[in-house]
C-alpha cells in the first residue's frame, strides 16, 4: 500500500467536498477509469449551490487539477450531494456520469433534481444531456444515485434515482427510480418505480447495482430502507429486485433486516462484486446503528450470490468493536490485489483512534471462501472530526495497472478552510491474498472442485491416486496466475486417459500453442492449433520432452486462454507435455474450477 495518497480539497471554508465519491467510468474511453467527486456546499455565485468534480485518470495515476466542474446555479441546491458513474447509458463506449441536487427547486420547493452527463473523447459534456425531477415539495429526488447496471441486457446501462422523502399514501415512505438507457440516452419517464409502503420508511436511502447475483445475463438492483420497521422500531431493511428481459420485478425477490431495534439496516448498500469467484455476484449491506456490546457500533453483512439468487442468511459480518464509530458505510473495491475475487471497504466515520471522531476505512479482502474475517488494511483521517469514511467507493483503475484502486471522502476535513472537505485515493493495494488452511474431502474417482489458490502447498500422503508433481497454473477467468491441482486417471469409462494418450486440458478461446523441447536428436518446436471451442480438451502428443519449468509452462499460453498440463516421466525424469483433441461431454467453464481424480476417497489438506 502506498503511504502517500492522492489528495483532492476544496480550498473553500464549509463546501464539504468529499460529501460523495465515486468512480465515474472511462469517461473519455482512454484505457484509464476516471472519478467524481461532490462538494454539496460549494458557493459560486450562488450561497451552497454545490459542485461536482472529475479527475481522469493516466499512466501516472489521477490529475491533480480537476477536468471538468459542473454547478446547480441555484442557491441551497446542494448539487454533488450524490454522485455515481451511471455506466454507458448510450452504449457509444464512453461512460457517463450522474449527480443529485435533492433540494433543487422547479415549480415545487426541494422536490430536487438528477443530472446525466454524457462521456466522451474530450471528456465529459458542460451540460447535461437528461435532468429529472420528483414533481413533489420535498422528496429529496436525487439524495442517492447509482448506475443499475443493464437491467434488461439491451446493451444499455440503465440508472436509479432515489427521492428519500417521497410520500404517497404513506408519509416519507421514500421512493426509488430506474430510468432506462438507450442510443439517446435515459428514458424520459421512468420504467420502473418502486416504495417503502409504510411511514417513515426512508426508502432509498442508498441505491446500488447488485451486479448479477444470479448470473442470468441480467443485472440486478438493491435498495435500502434504514427506518424500516418490522417487528423492530427502525430496525431497517434492504430490498433486492432482479433484472430481466422486460426490466426490473416489481417486488423485491429477496429482503434482509437487521432484528435490532435502532440498527439502520440498509443505511448504506452495495454489490460487493464477487467475493468468491463462484460466477455470482454478492452483496454487502450496512447497519451503523447496530449494537453488539458497544452501542451504535455498526455492523456490515455479506449476502452471497447464487443461482437461486441471494443467501437468505449472510455468510460473513464484522462490527467495529468501538462505541458510536458508526461502522457501515459499505463499498465494493474492486479487486485491489487482482486475485480474481472481489474485496469489500467499510466506513467508520466517527471511530477514533488517538483522534477524536477522525473516522476509518476497512479492506477486506476476498476469497474461495469469501471474505476474510479481519480487514486486511485501514486508514484514518488523523483529524478530529473530519468524517473519514462516511463516503467511499471503488475507483476502478485509474493507472492501468492492473489494481484497483480505492477512493474515500472525509466532507468535514480541516486545513486552511474549516469544513473544506478531502477526498483521498489510495493506489497499489497489491495486498497477499490470505492464506487459510483448509481439507477437502473427496471420493473415489473424478471431483470437480474450485481451487483458484495462490502459494498453497499440499500433502499428497494423505491422498491416494495424486502425484506430488501434479500441480499446473489455470485460468480462472481473469487471470493465468493462480494454482491448481490434478490427478492422473488410468480408469474412467466415459473419461479414460492414460500416460500414453495424454491428459485433459481447458481452453477458453483459440490460439496456436508453441512447445518448445528436447527429442532423441537434440531440441525440437512443435506447433498446435488450440480450436475456439472453449472447453475441455484431451490432448496427447508424444516424442517431445521438456524439462519442466514456470517460465516454459508460462509461456505456453501468453496470449490466450489455455490451460497446459505437464506429466513428470520417470523413466527420462523430464515432463512431457500432451496436446490433442477437442471434446464436450466434460465442460467446465473458466473459474469454476479443475478436476481432480484419485484413486481411493481421501482427504486433501491445504497447509500453507
Amino acid at each position: 500500500m502506498t503511504s502517500q495518497p492522492w489528495i483532492a480539497e476544496s480550498d473553500q471554508v464549509g463546501a464539504n467536498l468529499g460529501h460523495s465519491v465515486s468512480s465515474a467510468g472511462d469517461v473519455n474511453n482512454d484505457g484509464f477509469e476516471d472519478i467524481v467527486v461532490g462538494a454539496q456546499n460549494y458557493d459560486n455565485g450562488e450561497t451552497d449551490e454545490g459542485r461536482a468534480f472529475l479527475y481522469l485518470g493516466s499512466s501516472s495515476g489521477l490529475s491533480s487539477s480537476y477536468a471538468w466542474t459542473a454547478e446547480s446555479n441555484q442557491a441551497y441546491a446542494r448539487f454533488g450531494y450524490s454522485v455515481s458513474s451511471a455506466g454507458d447509458v448510450d452504449n457509444d463506449g464512453y461512460d457517463d456520469v450522474l449527480v443529485g441536487a435533492y433540494v433543487y427547486d422547479n415549480g415545487q420547493t426541494d422536490e430536487g433534481r438528477a443530472y446525466l452527463y454524457l462521456g466522451s473523447a474530450s471528456g465529459l459534456s458542460a451540460s447535461p444531456s437528461w435532468t429529472a425531477e420528483s414533481d413533489q415539495a420535498s422528496a429529496y429526488f436525487g439524495s442517492s444515485v447509482s448506475s443499475a447496471g443493464d437491467v434488461n441486457s439491451d446493451g444499455y446501462d440503465d440508472i436509479l434515482v432515489a427521492a428519500l422523502f417521497y410520500s404517497n399514501g404513506e408519509s416519507l415512505e421514500g421512493r426509488v427510480y430506474l430510468y432506462l438507457g438507450s442510443p439517446s440516452g435515459p428514458s424520459v419517464s421512468p420504467s420502473w418505480i418502486s416504495e417503502g409502503n409504510q411511514t417513515y420508511a426512508y426508502f432509498g436511502r442508498s441505491v446500488a447495482s447488485a451486479g448479477d447475483v444470479n448470473n442470468d445475463g441480467y443485472a440486478d438492483v438493491v435498495v435500502g430502507a434504514y427506518y424500516y420497521d418490522n417487528g423492530e422500531s427502525n430496525e431497517g431493511r434492504a430490498f433486492l429486485y432482479l433484472g430481466s428481459s422486460i426490466g426490473l420485478s416489481g417486488s423485491p425477490s429477496w429482503t434482509g433486516e437487521s432484528n435490532q431495534a435502532g440498527a439502520w439496516f440498509g443505511y448504506s448498500v452495495s454489490s460487493a462484486g464477487d467475493v468468491n469467484n463462484d460466477g455470482y455476484d454478492d452483496v454487502v449491506i450496512g447497519a451503523v446503528g447496530y449494537d453488539n456490546v458497544e452501542t451504535y457500533e455498526g455492523s456490515a453483512y455479506l449476502y452471497l450470490g447464487s443461482a437461486s439468487g441471494l443467501s437468505a442468511s449472510s455468510s460473513w459480518t464484522d462490527e467495529s468493536n468501538q462505541d458510536s464509530a458508526y461502522y457501515g458505510v459499505v463499498a465494493c473495491a474492486g479487486d485491489v490485489n487482482k486475485d480474481g475475487y472481489g474485496d469489500v471497504i467499510v466506513g467508520a466515520y466517527f471511530y477514533d483512534n488517538d483522534t477524536a471522531d477522525e473516522g476509518r476505512v476497512f479492506l477486506y479482502l476476498g476469497s474461495f471462501s469469501g471474505l476474510s474475517a479481519s480487514p486486511s488494511w485501514t486508514a484514518e483521517s488523523d483529524q478530529s472530526s473530519a468524517m473519514f469514511g462516511s463516503s467511499l467507493s471503488s475507483a476502478g483503475d485509474v493507472n492501468n495497472d492492473g489494481y484497483d484502486e480505492i477512493v474515500i471522502g472525509a466532507y468535514s476535513y480541516d486545513n486552511d478552510q474549516t469544513e473544506e472537505g478531502r477526498a483521498y485515493l489510495y493506489y497499489d493495494l497489491a495486498i497477499p491474498s490470505p492464506q487459510v488452511e483448509f481439507e477437502l474431502n473427496l471420493v473415489a474417482g473424478w471431483n470437480m472442485v474450485s481451487l483458484p489458490l495462490v502459494g498453497y502447498g499440499y500433502k499428497a500422503s494423505t491422498l491416494p491416486g495424486l502425484l506430488l508433481d501434479d500441480v499446473v497454473s489455470g485460468w480462472n477467468g481473469t487471470a493465468y496466475d493462480q494454482n491448481y491441482i490434478i490427478g492422473r486417471s488410468p480408469i474412467r469409462n466415459d473419461f479414460a486417459i492414460s500416460e500414453s494418450t495424454g491428459y485433459w486440458i481447458y481452453a477458453g478461446g483459440a490460439r496456436v500453442l508453441s512447445i518448445l523441447g528436447s527429442v532423441p536428436t537434440g531440441t525440437q518446436t512443435k506447433t498446435v492449433t488450440v480450436p475456439d471451442v472453449g472447453g475441455w480438451m484431451m490432448i496427447g502428443f508424444s516424442g517431445l520432452n521438456m524439462t519442466r519449468h514456470a517460465s516454459d509452462i508460462n509461456g505456453m499460453y501468453t496470449g490466450g486462454a489455455v490451460t497446459t498440463v505437464a506429466w513428470y516421466n520417470p523413466t527420462t525424469g523430464l515432463y512431457q507435455v500432451y496436446i490433442g483433441t477437442p471434446r464436450t461431454d466434460f465442460l467446465l467453464s473458466p473459474g469454476q474450477g479443475l478436476w481432480i481424480y484419485c484413486s481411493a476417497s481421501g482427504v486433501l489438506t491445504y497447509d500453507p
